[in-house]
């Protein structure tokens, strides 16, 4: 009669697919959903150890397509990840153009120069300030006592 082999524990992931040997030293590869990624790529490979012992515990995450935006979503708008996709959310009285790289834009209708017309990255929006301001505390508590 044979031996049972040794085998790591079975591993699980919502987002992608264990398949592969989990005997000592086979290989074992989490391919993600299409929309996810684990370390950066579409699949990853462990190899069970002698100790019974998966080396990290990885998992499968959203691809964050806002990230990959040139135009961020404009200085009036804000980037939304959705799995496989994101929406560009305009800020009110913003209008929404389309770049000539393709990509959705919000821009003021009335400002069409707010913030230099840069944005403030995809998941930010720009506040054009009127004057310099090192912290964004209320004036009026710098000459509070209790403070």
């Amino acid at each position: 009669e044979e031996p049972e082999p040794m085998l790591c524990v079975a591993k699980e992931d919502p987002f992608g697919v264990w398949h592969g040997s989990r005997e000592v030293g086979g290989n074992y590869t989490l391919v993600c959903n299409e929309g996810y990624a684990v370390g950066g790529s579409a699949s990853l490979t462990l190899s069970c150890t002698d100790e019974l012992q998966w080396p990290s515990e990885p998992w499968c995450e959203n691809i964050d397509d806002c990230a990959s935006l040139v135009e961020d979503c404009g200085p009036a708008g804000l980037c939304v990840d959705h799995v496989n996709s994101y929406e560009c959310l305009c800020q009110n009285g913003a209008v929404m153009r389309k770049a000539t790289n393709g990509e959705v834009a919000c821009y003021l209708k009335h400002d069409p120069n707010h913030c230099g017309g840069r944005s403030c990255g995809a998941h930010g929006i720009c506040v054009a300030l009127q004057k310099f301001q090192d912290d964004f505390q209320d004036d009026a508590d710098e000459n509070d006592a209790s403070l």
